[in-house]
């Protein structure tokens, strides 16, 4: 199945909801047939999305880009190049051709905490095709 045309998507501010929306699209879009590539680029291990999606494999595929002990401070080299193999990941997915809805979840949190910088989020932004969604 192929969109017509795909938006991009910006979930943003302060507390719960961002990742609950992003989700909701992501499970929306698996039940229409299309398939979802979703890059966390702050958390890791074994979380309840993780689980949940985990039924949905033939239509989600669910990266982790964070190692899971960067919140405050200075992010550390490898914390960064972590990031970057997740930006990396995001902009071949939204060219493969595989995947109608990517989703970079926490990607803002990944910019504001210094793990990415905006216009490297911006130039992927600015990559994305017109039959895919990005959130």
């Amino acid at each position: 199945m192929a969109l017509e045309s795909g938006y991009i998507q910006v979930y943003t501010g302060d507390g719960k909801g961002k990742t609950t929306a992003a989700l909701g699209l992501c499970l929306r879009a698996a039940g229409a047939g299309l398939k979802v590539f979703v890059a966390q680029f702050i958390k890791s291990g074994d979380t309840s999305e993780i689980k949940a999606l985990a039924r949905f494999a033939d239509q989600i595929t669910i990266a982790q880009y964070g190692l899971g002990r960067f919140i405050k401070g200075r992010p550390s080299a490898q914390d960064v190049r972590a990031a970057l193999r997740g930006l990396r990941a995001v902009r071949s997915a939204l060219t493969s051709g595989e995947y109608q809805v990517v989703i970079m979840e926490e990607v803002n949190v990944a910019a504001g905490c210094g793990l990415l910088r905006v216009d490297d989020i911006l130039a992927v932004m600015n990559e994305k095709p017109d039959r895919v969604e990005l959130v």
